[in-house]
């Protein structure tokens, strides 16, 4: 049983776990809209780069506030620094060799991406005062949604059809949806984490409007990203039914969450329903 549970452990404090979710996300998005080109790459590369900024991410909040908040996650961090460092490594390695698998023009997308991931924990003087991206009161989520929406749609139609991609209306409104799906994902996270957040003196959304406001946010954006699908699809096929069955799933998930839920409880169940709509894609496509 041990055993066990440090595999689990690994997977998720690792960020195994949300790596297989963006690189999902990304998957669903080849299929979405039947692309050929550069599949294995762009999947791979979007795992290893999420893997990698998560990685990051925590090392430097480490190098910021030290023993301040631990974490679950944090404890695992301290007792396994030599994996967690070797993972930051070969994440980097692999982000870095299968970018240069992809055509140049993702620099396009991943730049402006890639600027908010660095900003969203470095410190920098904002109007006179040393502060992240991530630090600036309800921001948070906005941010995460932004760049997963990036990441999952925008990344593998610029692959696919070049610069002029950017500029089809469809994609930009699929954008959104898939925009929305992350930040219906993201706000419970402020939940988990309202007494850290809460001790550091960060205001989130559950701090100004509660736990059951903000999980309805959560789901209206979860229905919205699937009114702006449809728009995209025209039609009702399996693919939006797809996402409306994850979308259903994940509004049941968050509608269970409290702030008295583990932190692995969070990372596994709720983090793993990023991956719902590659999985009822698959399920209804046998059908």
């Amino acid at each position: 049983m041990n055993q066990f549970k440090n595999i689990v452990n690994t997977l998720v404090y690792g960020n195994f776990v949300i790596a297989l979710c963006a690189s999902s996300l990304c998957y669903f998005t080849i299929l979405f809209f039947s692309l050929e080109l550069y599949l294995l790459e762009t999947v791979l590369f979007v795992f290893f780069s999420t893997q990698f900024t998560y990685i990051f991410h925590r090392k430097v909040d480490h190098l910021y506030y030290g023993n301040r908040f631990l974490t679950p996650q944090d404890n695992w961090i301290k007792q396994h620094d030599r994996l967690y460092s070797w993972l930051l490594i070969m994440s980097f390695v692999g982000s870095f060799y299968f970018y240069y698998q992809l055509p140049k023009a993702t620099i396009v997308i991943l730049f402006p991406l890639i600027l908010i991931s660095l900003l969203y924990v470095i410190k920098l003087n904002f109007f006179g005062k040393s502060t992240s991206l991530r630090l600036i009161p309800f921001l948070k989520p906005f941010l995460i949604a932004f760049v997963w929406g990036g990441i999952a749609s925008f990344l593998p139609l610029i692959i696919n059809g070049g610069m002029e991609a950017f500029f089809e209306l469809k994609y930009h409104i699929y954008a959104i949806a898939m925009g929305l799906f992350v930040f219906g994902q993201t706000i419970p996270f402020d939940i988990r984490d309202y007494e850290i957040d809460k001790k550091s003196n960060l205001k989130t959304l559950p701090h100004a409007l509660g736990n059951g406001i903000t999980k309805l946010i959560s789901i209206s954006a979860y229905g919205l990203a699937l009114v702006f699908v449809y728009i995209v699809s025209k039609h009702i096929d399996y693919q939006l039914v797809a996402l409306a069955s994850a979308f259903i799933i994940s509004m049941v998930i968050i509608w269970k969450l409290s702030s008295q839920k583990s932190d692995l409880h969070f990372s596994l169940l709720h983090e793993s329903s990023l991956a719902l709509p590659l999985i009822c894609f698959k399920f209804l496509a046998f059908f």
